[in-house]
């Protein structure tokens, strides 16, 4: 099976039929987008095959919802957001004339996580961009997080996120100690241990960036800030998360070496992963005085 981060395709059974693929990830007050489809062959130049007569059935603590059919060649469906509390298990459940069974995957409602505070400073020689993201771990449980960072402007009115040089910076960590990684090789995460708790409570998460990967966007621009996106995550996500890009660095490899993709769907493959987001916009205003003076930039949150 090879994937990336929201496509799953796997190969054909000896009989030829298709192995069936789930994939959800909920967002509170979000509404619950589903995708699912069949398997291809490695030797198909499509990378999925799309099922009949599929009915997806969205499950609350074991109770049906909402239930839809997907019209003829569509693999996608959307319900609308159920408002589910902390704590509930959602199951997205498909069944598909194709499938000799459901496809079943269950995942808790997170807990919301803030943003307690984010601190940036220019290092190594104002080449580069050192941005502390501050949160409260409960030490008493293990849980799971993904930190992104992304940049996002604003004309009339209107918000719309805009790719940084290298995309965005992305990585999932767990406050036991798993080794953070990044999606984009070239600008990882400093922290690679355990969150460690300072005397207020607070656990720092470093992430580093070159300047020139967002150079020009934030600095030539009143317009363009920078967003920093923490999600706290279901174990299930952040073990599918960390073996995709597994699988994708594998690739990398002299010698090609076989990765598992995490699956927590019964009957088939895929993952039903559950988040809940909070998101800080600031401006790092880069200047000639901040430069010289080794001085920490001025932060705007607006």
């Amino acid at each position: 099976m090879q994937s990336c981060e929201s496509d799953i395709s796997g190969f054909d059974t000896d009989d030829n039929r298709h192995v069936g693929v789930l994939y959800c990830v909920y967002e509170p007050g979000q509404d619950i987008e589903v995708n699912v489809y069949g398997s291809a062959s490695y030797s198909d130049t499509a990378k999925y095959t799309v099922l009949n007569n599929t009915m997806v059935s969205v499950l609350v603590n074991g109770t049906i919802a909402q239930f839809a059919y997907l019209t003829e060649g569509v693999t996608r469906v959307r319900f609308n957001d159920l408002g589910l509390p902390e704590g509930s298990e959602l199951t997205i459940m498909a069944q598909s004339a194709d499938l000799d069974d459901a496809l079943t995957g269950s995942a808790e409602v997170m807990e919301h996580t803030p943003i307690e505070r984010i601190d940036t400073a220019l290092i190594n020689n104002g080449n580069s961009l050192l941005i502390t993201t501050y949160l409260k771990d409960d030490k008493q449980s293990k849980d799971y997080y993904r930190l992104e960072l992304r940049a996002r402007s604003w004309k009339g009115g209107q918000a719309t996120d805009v790719a940084l040089r290298c995309r965005f910076l992305s990585a999932a960590f767990s406050s036991a100690g798993t080794t953070m990684w990044s999606d984009y090789e070239a600008a990882g995460l400093f922290d690679d241990t355990r969150l460690a708790r300072l005397p207020n409570g607070l656990s720092p998460l470093n992430i580093s960036t070159q300047v020139g990967d967002i150079d020009p966007i934030v600095w030539s621009a009143d317009s363009v800030g920078l967003v920093m996106r923490l999600m706290h995550i279901t174990y299930d996500y952040f073990t599918y998360l960390q073996t995709t890009d597994q699988a994708a660095n594998s690739t990398l490899l002299p010698i090609f070496s076989f990765s598992t993709v995490h699956s927590n769907v019964s009957g088939g493959l895929g993952i039903v992963g559950a988040s809940t987001t909070d998101e800080k916009v600031f401006v790092v205003v880069r200047n000639d005085e901040n430069e010289e003076e080794g001085q920490e930039p001025e932060e705007e949150n607006p």
